[in-house]
């Protein structure tokens, strides 16, 4: 079926391969870069990866180096979005639990800063969030390649567990565009509804129905009256995913002692990166992705099979948005143990949906 949504992508594309409106080709926009497209979800390139001692960060950057710990930025082609991940209180050694995610950002066009800093609450008090604060302005003014950051606002925050109340704490602090939090403990603060009513950005929420109702991670159940459920004090627009039969550590890569992990769905940290990847497209575009956000739906649910072919014959494109690729939409709740609720409301409506994974076993 032929959408607005095709139509506005195609015609941002006519000309010759990956140009804007107008007739303007990209090589003419960074005539020195060595690919002749902006990295983006329709067209990933490989990522880079470096350790900083002051401020303890793990930076990842896109690159179109095979192996990331060697990798250049690649540096002569567009701007990118800076987005900083918060980790929870999980325990364990946070840089190897959080690789998926932001490697995957940085294939579309993302740098994302992992911290050391996380594991506590937002109350509000500005003192919470010093030390993020401080990496943000570090990678602004001091890293070595801030001249390939697009400037503020173009800032994202993802934040987990308890780091998902210092992510919402943060937009209201710094210029920021865009926040997700992956089962964020609101529920744990002393007046949730304030917080999340001062949440002013686009915003992505994501929960399960398994250990998150304890945790006060969940935000909305349908079982439930509509009155007093934290879902209603966020702002538009807004978007929500819940894994049924998940568990709170379902996002991480690696053993986290305080934190479950492995629901009924293998897939979870997959879906969980594909929803946030498309999440970030659709509302802090690279700085010439002109139509990567044009194939996002309100859904979030975009399967790499249905987007137009990557560039360089798909030679950077293998191993991407895989949960989405074995996953399929229902407009009811299909019967299965790995089924995602997708919720939403933005100036062009409400809704929901389903996500079901295929392959539910590993």
């Amino acid at each position: 079926m032929v959408t607005r949504r095709r139509v506005l992508a195609a015609g941002l594309s006519a000309c010759f391969g990956y140009t804007i409106s107008g007739c303007v080709r990209l090589r003419d926009l960074q005539p020195d870069c060595p690919i002749d497209f902006a990295p983006s979800l329709i067209a990933p390139v490989f990522y880079g990866i470096r350790d900083y001692p002051d401020p303890r960060i793990r930076v990842y950057f896109p690159s179109i180096d095979g192996s990331p710990q060697q990798a250049a930025i690649l540096a002569q082609c567009e701007r990118y979005p800076l987005i900083l991940l918060v980790h929870g209180d999980c325990s364990g050694n946070h840089f190897d639990q959080w690789f998926s995610l932001p490697r995957q950002l940085a294939r579309s066009g993302y740098v994302v800063v992992v911290t050391e800093f996380g594991g506590k609450l937002g109350t509000g008090n500005p003192e919470d969030t010093a030390p993020l604060r401080l990496v943000h302005d570090w990678m602004r003014s001091t890293w070595e390649f801030r001249d390939r950051l697009l400037s503020a606002p173009h800032t994202g925050v993802i934040g987990h567990s308890f780091g998902g109340t210092l992510a919402a704490q943060l937009v209201t602090e710094i210029p920021a565009s865009a926040l997700v939090s992956l089962s964020g403990a609101f529920g744990q603060l002393g007046n949730p509804a304030s917080a999340l009513a001062g949440i002013r950005v686009p915003a992505l929420f994501t929960w399960n129905d398994i250990d998150d109702p304890q945790l006060g991670a969940e935000l909305f159940t349908p079982k439930k009256p509509a009155e007093g459920q934290p879902w209603f004090d966020i702002g538009v627009p807004k978007h929500g995913v819940i894994f049924h039969g998940g568990n709170h550590g379902d996002y991480l890569g690696a053993d986290a002692p305080r934190c479950a992990r492995q629901g009924t769905c293998f897939l979870a940290r997959s879906l969980a990166d594909d929803f946030v990847t498309t999440f970030m497209s659709k509302y802090l575009r690279p700085e010439f992705a002109f139509t990567a956000f044009t194939w996002v739906p309100e859904t979030l649910f975009v399967r790499p099979q249905d987007l137009p072919v990557p560039p360089a014959q798909g030679f950077y494109a293998g191993n991407y948005l895989q949960g989405f690729g074995a996953s399929g939409q229902a407009s009811a709740r299909p019967a299965g143990p790995c089924v995602e609720t997708v919720m939403w409301e933005t100036v062009l409506g409400s809704g929901s949906t389903f996500v079901e994974t295929k392959v539910a076993t590993g």
